[in-house]
């Protein structure tokens, strides 16, 4: 998300992808292509804080501290740093090319991102600022 770069996000995502926002992958995908449009973010920090993996499934909790860009909505309304804590739901899958991706380029993005076929099947927001929050404040938030 910080290179503001939807065409990297779309690879990672599953085809199943469902949240408790994103009824579907061509959902968030059409969101994230609209959020990303403008400039949003202007650095990311991110810590992990667990991994848990039982093949072919495997959910991963982190941190990600956002430093928005001066220009985004979000800072000129709400604040220039924010804290957030989700929750990946990741699921093994095969990669399959996609439009002008071939099969090669898919295992070399593949091995740069050390992905290693875990793809992002559902992304839940727990916290910003170390209170409770869900995907269902931010949509009432109108962000």
């Amino acid at each position: 998300v910080e290179e503001e770069n939807p065409d990297a996000i779309e690879p990672i995502i599953s085809d199943n992808y469902r949240d408790s926002y994103h009824k579907t992958k061509k959902n968030l995908m059409y969101l994230c292509r609209w959020r990303l449009s403008e400039p949003l973010i202007e650095k990311n920090i991110k810590r992990i804080v667990s991994i848990d993996i039982s093949p072919p499934k495997a959910t991963a909790i982190f941190t990600v501290r956002i430093v928005f860009d001066k220009r985004s909505y979000v800072y000129q309304s709400f604040k220039r740093i924010m804290l957030t804590k989700l929750k990946l739901d990741l699921q093994k899958e095969r990669y399959r090319p996609t439009a002008g991706n071939s099969k090669s380029q898919l295992k070399i993005e593949n091995r740069k991102s050390k992905i290693n076929g875990w793809l992002i099947s559902r992304a839940e927001l727990l916290e910003i600022d170390m209170q409770p929050v869900t995907w269902q404040d931010i949509k009432q938030a109108n962000w």
